[in-house]
């Protein structure tokens, strides 16, 4: 593993049991052995994932079915009592993605899909094989198998104890098998996982110490940034000249109430596409859009509540014509399952070619052609620097087909990639208009616009850096939690009560919030901003190749001015 400073990664223990997931710790975690030496490797690097399951590289209609019974046979020789049942999501994507390639993504077309559940296949359920040659639009079924994943559960014999994954995954790489790996958990790239400073901890103390750092007026324990504010500027969001608005896609906690997005043809929030469950199972629970509030007992809002509107208020405020589509796949928390994420961008991706290939305008429950992928999330690796992965794979299909993808750097002041920001090409890269659209990587900036913020991770693979640090976006006007003033008192002569500001009192509609995942849109919708004014002069078709020139030249001109 390359020489990187090493992540320092904590989850409390709630939000780990909300996932069934566990933390690696590189200082208690068996270390894997050279299979030729039979020497003790270095420690691996801090992860966070899940328990009971492992992903197997490919379509399960593809190639994942055989390399699930090679794992099986590997697993029983090595002595663990332990069944492998492919998750029946994957089963039922296959059968997906041959009704949108034969409908043409017809809208309506998948509404057997919308009720699709994750759990262990039946043994005896069959697997829909698919045709590796099969064309969705400009990529192939085989193009699709290098990008994916497949869910399998670990089901324990009776009366045996439930492995760690982390022992089985160095069982199959003790035999060679290099297409297996951990499902992790995905963090978010701001708004919650901070850096804890000299002194370790979930969350940056700023100068003061303490759990949380509240930028102007947080208080420790309730209201992590997210101070409420005032903004005096009016709705930024107008219509551009083009044929078609720039789509920016955001998947992320949702898109809550607010003026800025309610009844706009500009903003969708979309919890299916073409029949397809975005977050199988249904939205995210509890709704973080909604009240935001996770623990009724104490009614405080969770830590990453109104990260999506947030978020979705930074790309309006760079790209007033842009088309923000919401797709709710992080929960509260800000966490999600890999598996659930890329399986949504996989779908995405479908549709994107299936649109583009038919020259399509809308984006609806149907999907459509996608300019700009937001990703304001992300994941630390067991192995640190990880140079090949199916979801680099899978954002490579999208820089081919002309979609720009951005991706926040993390908070946790390290040199460890977090991905797939750790993908992205380094500062100063030759963009060429013939080639796929790279994916590009934020780190944060200070107010002054000069200084990266303390929290922010560094590599080589952090691309540039945008505003980070107590940005001012959009919350959801449903925000007001248990948090109450600090002090209030009746008015004088019968006038309004006085008070100090309630901290989680956002009806508002705005607030103040830090991290690497609101320096990410604000890039994006600089991206989406440039594109529109692109078409603007010379509205072109949706063509792969028209779309990486136009995608290449914004993404030059905007490096070039940092």
């Amino acid at each position: 593993m390359p020489d990187v400073e090493p992540v320092d990664l904590h989850l409390p223990g709630s939000l780990l049991r909300r996932h069934d997931a566990r933390v690696l710790d590189p200082a208690t975690a068996p270390r894997e052995a050279d299979p030729r030496s039979g020497t003790r490797l270095p420690a691996p690097s801090a992860t966070a994932y899940l328990n009971t399951r492992l992903l197997v590289a490919g379509l399960l209609g593809v190639s994942a079915a055989d390399r699930v019974d090679e794992l099986q046979r590997v697993l029983r020789e090595a002595g663990y009592a332990v069944t492998l049942r492919p998750d029946a999501a994957d089963e039922a994507f296959g059968r997906w993605l041959l009704l949108a390639v034969e409908s043409g993504a017809e809208p309506g077309a998948g509404k057997g899909f919308e009720e699709v559940r994750g759990g262990p296949m039946d043994p005896d359920d069959p697997v829909t094989r698919l045709d590796p040659g099969l064309r969705v639009g400009s990529v192939s079924v085989a193009e699709l198998d290098a990008g994916y994943a497949s869910r399998v559960y670990v089901v324990p014999d009776a009366r045996v104890q439930e492995p760690d994954p982390w022992s089985l995954l160095l069982a199959a790489r003790a035999a060679g098998l290099e297409d297996v790996d951990l499902e992790h958990l995905v963090l978010p790239g701001g708004g919650g996982f901070y850096w804890g400073g000299q002194g370790g901890g979930l969350y940056w103390g700023g100068q003061g110490g303490g759990l949380y750092w509240g930028g102007q007026t947080g208080v420790p324990g309730i209201a992590p940034d997210r101070a409420p504010v005032q903004l005096a500027l009016p709705d930024p969001t107008r219509a551009g000249r083009a044929r078609r608005a720039p789509v920016v896609v955001v998947p992320d906690t949702g898109l809550g109430e607010h003026p800025w997005f309610t009844g706009s043809d500009l903003a969708l929030q979309l919890r299916s596409l073409l029949g397809w469950p975005v977050l199988p199972g249904g939205r995210p629970a509890p709704w973080p859009e909604g009240t935001g509030v996770e623990d009724e007992l104490t009614g405080a809002l969770d830590l990453l509540s109104g990260h999506g509107t947030f978020v979705a208020g930074v790309v309006r405020q760079a790209a007033a014509g842009a088309r923000i589509v919401a797709l709710p796949v992080l929960d509260s928390a800000g966490l999600a399952a890999e598996q659930d994420v890329t399986r949504t961008l996989a779908v995405l991706l479908v549709l994107h070619h299936l649109h583009q290939d038919q020259g399509r305008e809308d984006f609806d429950e149907a999907g459509g052609v996608v300019d700009v992928l937001n990703l304001s999330l992300g994941f630390y690796h067991q192995d640190g620097v990880v140079p090949d992965h199916p979801v680099r794979r899978l954002l490579d299909l999208f820089g081919r087909a002309g979609v720009a993808v951005v991706a926040a750097a993390g908070n946790q002041a390290t040199t460890t990639p977090m991905y797939p920001g750790g993908w992205a090409v380094g500062p100063g890269t030759v963009l060429d208009t013939d080639q796929p659209v790279p994916l590009v990587c934020v780190g944060a900036l200070n107010p002054d616009g000069r200084t990266v913020a303390m929290f922010s991770n560094a590599g080589p693979w952090v691309t540039t850096h945008r505003p980070g640090v107590n940005v001012v976006s959009t919350l959801p006007v449903t925000f007001d939690a248990s948090a109450q003033a600090d002090r209030s008192t009746p008015g004088p002569h019968g006038g309004p009560d006085r008070a100090t500001p309630d901290p989680d009192d956002l009806r508002g509609g705005f607030g103040v919030w830090s991290g690497t995942s609101f320096a990410a849109p604000w890039l994006a919708g600089q991206l989406a901003a440039d594109l529109a004014a692109q078409r603007a002069k010379d509205d072109l078709k949706d063509a792969p190749e028209d779309m990486r020139r136009r995608a290449a030249e914004a993404l030059r001109r905007l490096l070039e001015e940092t």
